[in-house]
């Protein structure tokens, strides 16, 4: 049996993929919830978030600056040692029909509702 990974959840550059939370340690709804507040996701107007199944790992690799890293890696297809994860990113509604076609992984997406501009002056009320 594989054990739980310590990775509870993250950001992430250089891909399609901006934040991931642990499959092994959250249900899907409370991952959404933990990204509306990581990402202030609740102020997003004219954004569906995007969400999949992917994978992290602790590996060492190199990043878009050709800099080598030891980290957590998001992966988007499962190998040995690597730990599911829930996948979040943003795409505008402009953007909606081109990034349905974008690879071949399966993705769910949710419109946001309200600006950032709604939710700064809810903050600024309470």
């Amino acid at each position: 049996m594989i054990g739980i990974s310590r990775f509870e959840d993250g950001h992430f550059r250089g891909g399609k993929g901006e934040y991931a939370v642990s499959a092994q340690k959250f249900t899907k709804e409370q991952a959404i919830e933990k990204a509306k507040v990581e990402c202030e996701l609740p102020y997003a107007k004219d954004y569906y978030i995007c969400i999949m199944d992917g994978f992290v790992r602790w590996r060492t690799g190199v990043d878009e600056d050709g800099e080598r890293q030891i980290g957590w890696w998001l992966e988007y297809d499962e190998h040995r040692r690597s730990c599911p994860v829930y996948i979040f990113y943003l795409v505008r509604e402009s953007e909606l029909e081109r990034d349905k076609n974008w690879g071949a992984w399966e993705r769910e997406y949710i419109k946001m509702r309200g600006s950032f501009e709604e939710g700064r002056q809810k903050d600024q009320q309470q």
